[in-house]
């Protein structure tokens, strides 16, 4: 989204359309950073097909692109979908074989790279400046009031209240459930804090055990609809503890402190941006990891190491309130 909102910035009077799945209409609706949206999840076994795929390629030609912005540089189905839509200028990060799609080319920065850089890079290509890195999520007003009412509902407040994501996009992403209580337990205990457990599909049992186990001093958030209602809520914390997955993500767009723990993903190129936020890297780096390695590089993350680093950062959120707050007063 750095990217997208560079190039509406550059081209306000544009027409600027994006192909993506169904996310991308809760993320950057048509009136946001786009005006127009053409779905296409490439996982739906009916999106595989030679004939979805010629579909595809006509409803693009109607369109008559002028410019075609691939910010999937590694996919090269994506650059072929960029050549034969038409447009005149095509332009992506390339690598290996694939600078023929393009004729507007990027070099490949290699790895330790940050994925947001890169794309921006894309962006930079055209001669457009890019000033503001930061990340967009689109909330209604619907899911703004609902996450208000939520932490009516529960007692929950600015000022007191941190958020934790447990889960993950699979095991191996996921720091063990017990040492994100263990952090839960002694924000608690030492700094009187309420916990928000986020979830999403398939985590319900996680947070439920957690929450049952931390007290009263523990909410469970709503079932996530949308990425809006989540980003809503976490925008609602002081502080936000996440694994490096989409939630952590939302938390960045929505400006709120994080504190991600990355085991096998490489910081350089995934941990989220920003002065505010933490990032608790494994000290287990390795090229390529199996499966038992992903899982070793999260076991390695003890539970003093995240919390030097969570307290630390509540410390700093708290002092830096009550200076706002101490230079407020008449």
């Amino acid at each position: 989204t750095p990217a997208m909102k560079a190039l509406r910035r550059a081209f306000p009077e544009a027409h600027i359309c994006a192909l993506a799945n169904e996310l991308m209409q809760q993320i950057a609706p048509p009136g946001t950073l786009i005006d127009s949206l053409i779905l296409f999840d490439e996982t739906e076994p009916e999106s595989a097909t030679a004939l979805s795929h010629v579909k595809l390629v006509r409803q693009l030609r109607r369109r008559k692109f002028d410019l075609a912005v691939n910010l999937r540089w590694n996919s090269e189905r994506s650059g072929i979908l960029g050549l034969l839509s038409g447009a005149r200028y095509r332009v992506s990060c390339v690598r290996g074989t694939s600078s023929y799609l393009y004729n507007i080319r990027v070099p490949h920065p290699g790895k330790d790279y940050h994925e947001i850089d890169r794309n921006l890079d894309i962006v930079r290509a055209l001669g457009i400046p890019v000033e503001d890195k930061t990340s967009f999520v689109h909330r209604t007003e619907d899911e703004l009031k609902q996450a208000q009412e939520f932490l009516q509902v529960h007692g929950l407040q600015k000022g007191n209240t941190v958020g934790i994501h447990p889960g993950a996009s699979g095991r191996n992403k996921a720091w063990m459930p017990e040492r994100f209580l263990e952090v839960a337990r002694r924000l608690i205990e030492k700094h009187r804090v309420r916990i928000l457990l986020t979830w999403g599909k398939g985590e319900k049992i996680l947070v439920d055990k957690i929450a049952a186990k931390l007290g009263p001093e523990a909410i469970v958030s709503d079932e996530t609809r949308t990425i809006g209602s989540l980003a809503a809520l976490i925008e609602c914390c002081d502080l936000y503890i996440s694994n490096c997955t989409g939630p952590m993500n939302v938390a960045m767009a929505v400006q709120t402190p994080t504190v991600a723990i990355l085991g096998s993903t490489h910081p350089e190129e995934w941990a989220p941006r920003g002065e505010i936020h933490r990032t608790v890297a494994s000290l287990l780096r390795l090229e390529s990891y199996t499966d038992e390695e992903q899982v070793q590089a999260l076991e390695v993350i003890s539970v003093d190491a995240v919390w030097s680093v969570v307290e630390r950062r509540w410390r700093e959120i708290k002092s830096r309130r009550e200076g706002q707050l101490t230079a407020t007063v008449p």
